[in-house]
């Protein structure tokens, strides 16, 4: 049973979806896919025309509501940048497209990146995701959504570095695997967050326990 907190939260967030013309992809599926063919467990895209918040509700509700609540803080960072270029997700956008969806094009092969620029769009994609994850804790705590947020911010963690990762593997992690899901990962991070530069080096125990969850 949805709690009264998280359908609030729901509401407020379609709500806030409708007035700004983005579709909201609320799936029974266990993932949901990216443009460029990737699955995931929820993503925000508000590239060009499209604009859509999708996530996959096919699991338990402990693991698809904090997704929710991180997506919809994404659509905030895009509803911010609107009125201010010089926000974290301004800053993100190359030609039209966001760091994180050419990273996504690098590791699909469709594209090649010189170590300059994928340096750039690892850090650039990394700051985005940083803030929305602190954004999300501020907003469990608004809503008084029943998650602790000092484990949530060290699967958080092992999401944000996990970027980190991708820069020396070209690879995601396999679905089942999520990092932030996997408990002798998420339980080895901080429990509070750090800077962007300090996410840019790893630890060898972390970089072994991310190479175990990519094929």
């Amino acid at each position: 049973m949805i709690s009264d907190n998280v359908k609030k939260l729901i509401q407020d967030t379609e709500r806030l979806a409708a007035k700004h013309q983005v579709n909201m992809n609320i799936s029974n599926a266990r993932i949901v896919t990216l443009r460029d063919g990737t699955n995931v467990n929820g993503y925000f895209d508000a590239n060009g025309a499209r604009r859509e918040f999708g996530v996959a509700t096919g699991q338990s509700e402990e693991k698809w509501v904090p997704i929710l609540i991180h997506e919809s803080c994404h659509m905030d960072q895009w509803i911010d940048s609107l009125n201010d270029k010089n926000s974290i997700w301004s800053k993100s956008i190359v030609d039209s497209y966001n760091s994180e969806e050419l990273i996504a094009l690098w590791m699909n092969g469709r594209i090649e990146l010189n170590d300059v620029q994928l340096a750039k769009y690892i850090s650039s994609t990394r700051n985005v995701e940083l803030d929305c994850e602190i954004r999300t804790v501020e907003k469990i705590k608004q809503y008084g959504i029943d998650i602790d947020t000092i484990t949530y911010t060290q699967k958080a963690n092992a999401y944000v570095w996990f970027y980190t990762m991708i820069q020396r593997s070209r690879k995601w992690y396999d679905i089942e695997k999520e990092p932030y899901n996997l408990e002798h990962i998420w339980s080895m991070m901080p429990t509070h967050f750090m800077t962007n530069d300090e996410y840019s080096t790893m630890p060898d125990k972390i970089e072994d326990a991310f190479s175990s969850i990519i094929s």
